[in-house]
């Protein structure tokens, strides 16, 4: 199953092209795997969205998931396995970051600071959507926290959410 439209990036945000076709379709091609083999799902444009809509398809085509492997960006893990908690709570989750872990992910396109602030953007997720019931709730122990507001004050705030507090 690969699950996806279009997100915050990928739809055109944050000075960056929109994708012609879903999120979706492109990682399915990027993967190499038959079409027969594979499920689309091409709605879904957050996280959360994800996991709901994808289990929809599923449940739609009569399939029953017992385990499943998400798999995104490597510090998407976290909020990945809580969204999924919340959307998709059946099935047992684990989590597989795409190739390259952190030290591949950086590149011309994709600089160092830019990744410090997707950490500091998905950290800030990670206490505040369990509040608003997208996801479930993940501890953050103190040190983190306190790594987190110095960040942010050394102004890694570029994916920050403009309506949730700067401070966890």
């Amino acid at each position: 199953m690969f699950s996806g439209d279009r997100g915050r990036r990928t739809g055109g945000g944050d000075g960056h092209a929109r994708w012609a076709r879903p999120e979706a379709e492109v990682f399915a091609e990027a993967s190499g795997l038959p079409q027969e083999a594979v499920l689309l799902e091409d709605r879904a444009t957050n996280t959360g969205e994800n996991f709901g809509c994808a289990r929809a398809l599923c449940r739609r085509r009569g399939i029953r998931v017992r385990t499943a492997v998400a798999t995104a960006k490597p510090y998407m893990a976290r909020r990945a396995l809580a969204a999924a908690a919340v959307n998709w709570p059946e099935a047992e989750w684990t989590f597989n970051a795409f190739g390259g872990g952190y030290e591949g992910y950086t590149d011309d396109a994709h600089l160092p600071e830019e990744l410090v602030a997707f950490l500091v953007g998905d950290l800030q997720r990670l206490a505040v959507y369990p509040g608003r019931g997208w996801s479930a709730p993940v501890d953050i122990p103190p040190a983190v926290r306190e790594a987190f507001a110095g960040l942010v004050e050394a102004g890694f705030t570029s994916h920050l959410l403009s309506r949730a507090p700067a401070r966890l």
